[in-house]
């Protein structure tokens, strides 16, 4: 279990022979990930230094928790505030990413927060998360097509020109779809409800059972010792998959680990002061693997369209 000799696996499995797919992934940017992974996580056999951080403590954790839900609902309605005045493209991406960090927070930490709110504050933030799907997808497309130089003369021009036409009218249309639905459902009540959620991470219940002391007190104790435990199955999707050819170009593969990749990151950011490991850095080589695959599957998805 040296590192020399799981270097030498690593290098076996994922190295040799060299392969590179143009266009789709860069393999050495995959191995690259994956060896940062491997050698700061608790899959060195028990060999790690993966603990918690030593300045954390229970009650920061609840409090920090907390404040993070909170914070992302005031992303959620900042941008919703641009998005009502005008086709701000970059607002939609940052309120979607916004939904997805919030439901990565609330699984990641559900132990902390009141069972009873967790199931319903989940479904609610997905919804959110669907809405905002499509017209994203459509703003994403209409970049691709005019980043287009197609080669051809007047008719691929035209074409291309057709193109982003439709879209544009399609863009319009969806938008006004989703701005309806969001002021149909408002943000207002998921507001209420995220912040129910948060304070029921610091706060005590109104009547609380007998043990409900001790039952926190084994909570805090036993939490941050299972964060490490909580990255490694992060970790697993990513590191599992396999590195071929026809591996590679399956799509519908390739993007479940983008998906992998992308709660991997999520992960490694949210719980970066709690854990002393170089979750900044993990969470860079993470962006730079999703970011690779994300291309190949937004050029996909234009595709399909």
């Amino acid at each position: 279990n040296s590192n020399s000799a799981l270097q030498k696996r690593v290098q076996t499995r994922f190295v040799s022979p060299p392969y590179r797919m143009p266009g789709i992934i860069n393999r050495n940017t995959a191995t690259r990930v994956k060896w940062m992974i491997r050698y700061h996580s608790t899959l060195l056999s028990g060999r790690t230094s993966v603990k918690p951080s030593p300045t954390t403590t229970a009650d920061h954790v609840e409090a920090y928790v907390s404040e993070l839900i909170l914070h992302f609902m005031s992303v959620i309605q900042n941008n919703y505030e641009k998005l009502r005045v005008e086709n701000h493209a970059g607002a939609l991406h940052d309120m979607r990413v916004a939904t997805r960090r919030v439901r990565e927070t609330i699984t990641l930490f559900e132990p902390l927060f009141l069972a009873a709110r967790i199931n319903k504050s989940l479904s609610n933030v997905k919804k959110l998360t669907k809405v905002l799907g499509l017209p994203r997808e459509i703003d994403v497309n209409l970049k691709l097509i005019r980043e287009l130089q197609p080669s051809g003369g007047l008719v691929a021009r035209a074409a291309s020109e057709h193109l982003n036409a439709i879209l544009e009218e399609e863009q319009s249309r969806i938008r006004k779809r989703m701005l309806r639905r969001l002021e149909k459902t408002g943000l207002k009540s998921l507001r209420d409800e995220l912040t129910q959620l948060a304070h029921s991470a610091t706060t005590t219940p109104f009547k609380p059972h007998l043990l409900f002391e001790e039952h926190q007190a084994a909570i805090r104790e036993n939490f941050l010792k299972l964060i490490p435990r909580i990255l490694q199955d992060r970790a697993t999707p990513v590191l599992n998959f396999e590195l071929s050819p026809s591996s590679l170009e399956d799509d519908h593969a390739v993007h479940q680990l983008r998906i992998a990749t992308k709660k991997l990151r999520y992960a490694f950011e949210i719980t970066r002061p709690l854990v002393s490991i170089p979750c900044e850095e993990l969470a860079r080589e993470c962006r730079v693997l999703q970011d690779v695959i994300g291309a190949q599957h937004d050029t996909c998805m234009l595709i399909e369209r």
